[in-house]
């Protein structure tokens, strides 16, 4: 796995230096009005930039006002407001907002869909099935010949259906594209300060040293420059796979209310939380596992 990364990346890192060529960030009018679509290609706090299909760039920025929704269901009419700590580098969105006065695009509405979130958690997990993800798109195009066949007197189903699978695999091949992206853009974090706080059996809630650890964090994270907040939520190996992931979810986000509400850290300095289930990393003693690893770490670009 590592050596594909790395070629992955060697690939990646020469079309990103034909993007630069080629492609120009898009400055807005102040005031003006916009709707883009693309992939976020890197984010430094409440700045993204986005990257169109033609190569242009587009810097938005989010606040406190700013609305993250997920699409569900098989034709997304169904929408779930999600967080901000989602929109990691390698996810494709659509973001409507105004132009501010430093040609930036101010976000009001960022939408997004499950497969893409997916897929952009498993690249920055170091992951990114690009093999599978070309699989799938081979048996979706299979499955699509052969409702063909067995639909032909639907026909204006059939082209509807045909775009909806055609927009879908679209995304997904960009997604798969932007692999090398997220993996040089994590690259570029160093670990400034880092915590582990300790759960007990089955518990959720922070004892006082967890939350004087957090605390202390904090203050660090605060006086750092550029700062990002990483979390990783685990538990022992002991119980079901699905306990341990909800117990490894509600670890974390114990962590996340705590850092925001008396560590004041803003909620998009967070990086999306990972809940990694069970865990023996630490050894046998299942204590040891049942923990939230938190960093903080900085763009090494902005902090050299």
């Amino acid at each position: 796995m590592t050596v594909k990364v790395t070629k992955l990346a060697c690939i990646f890192l020469s079309g990103v230096a034909l993007a630069a060529a080629q492609g120009q960030m898009q400055q807005l009018g102040q005031g003006q009005q916009a709707n883009i679509q693309g992939v976020i290609s890197s984010r430094n706090g409440p700045n993204m930039t986005i990257q169109e299909s033609d190569g242009t760039s587009v810097t938005a920025v989010l606040n406190d006002y700013t609305q993250v929704k997920m699409k569900e269901g098989g034709l997304g009419f169904r929408k779930k407001e999600v967080n901000v700590t989602v929109l990691l580098p390698g996810l494709r969105l659509q973001v409507s907002g105004v132009g501010n006065a430093n040609g930036q695009l101010v976000a009001e509405k960022i939408t997004l869909t499950k497969a893409d979130l997916q897929a952009a958690r498993e690249i920055e997990a170091g992951n990114a099935p690009i093999e599978a993800q070309q699989q799938q798109l081979s048996a979706q195009q299979q499955q699509l010949t052969a409702e063909q066949q067995s639909l032909q007197q639907q026909q204006q189903a059939l082209a509807q259906k045909e775009q909806q699978d055609k927009a879908a695999a679209e995304q997904a091949q960009q997604s798969a594209n932007m692999a090398n992206q997220r993996i040089s853009d994590l690259n570029k974090y160093t670990t400034k300060y880092q915590t582990d706080v300790y759960f007990g059996n089955d518990q959720i809630s922070l004892s006082p040293d967890a939350k004087q650890k957090l605390s202390s964090l904090a203050t660090q994270a605060l006086a750092t420059n550029a700062y990002m907040v990483q979390i990783s939520a685990f538990a022992s190996a002991t119980g079901s796979a699905q306990l341990n992931e909800e117990l490894s979810n509600e670890r974390a986000d114990a962590v996340i209310a705590y850092l925001t509400k008396f560590g004041h850290i803003p909620l998009y300095r967070i990086l999306s939380p990972a809940a990694m289930g069970a865990s023996t990393a630490a050894g046998s003693d299942p204590a040891l596992n049942r923990r939230v690893s938190v960093k903080v770490v900085v763009n090494q670009g902005i902090s050299e």
